[in-house]
């Protein structure tokens, strides 16, 4: 027979296999990079067969065409301020609870590792608002989500587009009363490496982190990615550039995903969910009467369940009618999985090797992280100049695309 451990190389760690196992026979653990991987315990695996049907591995689920696609901007400019781009997740979020349903959004826990949790109360979404860029834990989400569909509760289920799939083959049917929604999702790191480099940031700063943040609309939205955390001996936020930080660069240049990520079968247009958001990046490239520096969201509806809810979602968000040839120019991952890099193949090794924080100084110690760094030391509204001369060559340089909607 077939075993669950053949196709362990694509295995995204969604959980199905354990929470569907009626023995108890399969455990997720950590393998030597920190990513989740099952276990199986052979003297209590009964050979049902059940692990490799809730497999989204081995039992792919129905992917969707876009119907409409929209740039998104939440109408709470206090909200906008709060998500990384355009404030999606909070709409389609509100609009759930206000019927009375759960959500399920991401968190980083008092240790900062990545879960998916289940949410009642507006006041608990902050929780879950912005990206997280790593790999984050279903952990009994599935399971609880089951009970909730089955008693008639509404739920809408975001994660990336591989929980998804794992929810779906764990639930083996459609349920009218469940609302999914993924991200485009570039990949994701393993979640001990970003806790080492927690630890990495507070030995440097001598100082324990209590708050996180991977993304934030300090200064100018157009100054690209920056991160900030607060110490407990501050009320300060302390960060700096994604581009000046080892975790991060290294995420952003997709040396250290899952190995799954690099062969994904969701990174296209065709999507899995009834909604997908994601970042719209150089917006006003296609949509000039957009502020960028507020952050605007892509909203793409896939399918009939969610088109239905457009007239709630337009009750709290600016929708601008676009197009997705448009998105798939920013968005790689819309077109296919990140390249594998050279280096994938044994960066954990090298970093356990070395230690974390020999690899994290000797990473940020080239020349080129000392001109980043200059950089970032310039005033504020220099490196908006700079940022604004590079859009318009960029824009001069390109052909405007055409209006016709």
């Amino acid at each position: 027979m077939k075993n669950l451990m053949d196709q362990l190389h694509l295995c995204t760690g969604c959980r199905s296999c354990e929470n569907a196992c009626i023995k108890g026979a399969i455990t997720m653990e950590k393998n030597e990079e920190g990513f989740l991987y099952p276990h199986i315990d052979e003297e209590k695996c009964g050979n049902c067969g059940l692990c490799l049907t809730v497999c989204p591995v081995e039992t792919p689920v129905q992917q969707y065409q876009p119907l409409q696609a929209y740039a998104a901007i939440h109408k709470d400019k206090t909200v906008l301020l709060d998500s990384s781009s355009g404030g999606v997740f909070t709409a389609l979020a509100e609009m759930v609870l206000k019927q009375g349903g759960l959500v399920v959004g991401c968190m980083l826990d008092t240790n900062f590792y990545a879960k998916q949790i289940l949410l009642s109360k507006r006041e608990d979404l902050s929780k879950c608002r912005g990206s997280k860029y790593v790999q984050s834990d279903t952990a009994d989400t599935f399971v609880k989500v089951k009970q909730q569909l089955e008693n008639g509760r509404m739920v809408l289920y975001t994660g990336t587009p591989c929980q998804i799939a794992g929810l779906k083959t764990y639930l083996g049917q459609e349920y009218e009363n469940l609302l999914t929604a993924d991200f485009i999702c570039h990949g994701v790191p393993s979640p001990e490496l970003f806790r080492q480099n927690i630890l990495w940031l507070e030995k440097k700063k001598g100082n324990k982190i209590i708050h996180y943040r991977f993304r934030n609309k300090i200064g100018s939205y157009q100054l690209g990615l920056y991160y900030y955390y607060y110490f407990v001996r501050s009320k300060k936020a302390v960060g700096g550039s994604a581009a000046l930080d080892p975790y991060y660069a290294s995420f952003l240049q997709a040396k250290t995903y899952r190995p799954c990520c690099y062969q994904c079968t969701y990174a296209q247009e065709k999507r899995i969910s009834d909604f997908t958001f994601a970042d719209f990046w150089s917006v006003e490239k296609f949509h000039p009467e957009i502020n960028s520096d507020i952050g605007a969201s892509i909203l793409l509806l896939n399918t009939n369940k969610s088109l239905s809810y457009l007239p709630e979602i337009e009750q709290s968000m600016l929708l601008y009618p676009s197009k997705l040839e448009w998105m798939k120019q920013i968005n790689e991952n819309l077109n296919h999985p990140a390249n594998y890099p050279p280096c994938r193949t044994d960066i954990y090794q090298t970093i356990q090797t070395m230690g974390y924080e020999a690899w994290a100084n000797q990473y940020c110690s080239s020349m080129f992280w000392k001109l980043r760094y200059l950089y970032g030391k310039l005033p504020l509204a220099l490196r908006i100049k700079v940022k604004k001369a590079q859009k318009k060559e960029h824009h001069f340089s390109d052909s405007k695309p055409k209006r016709e909607l």
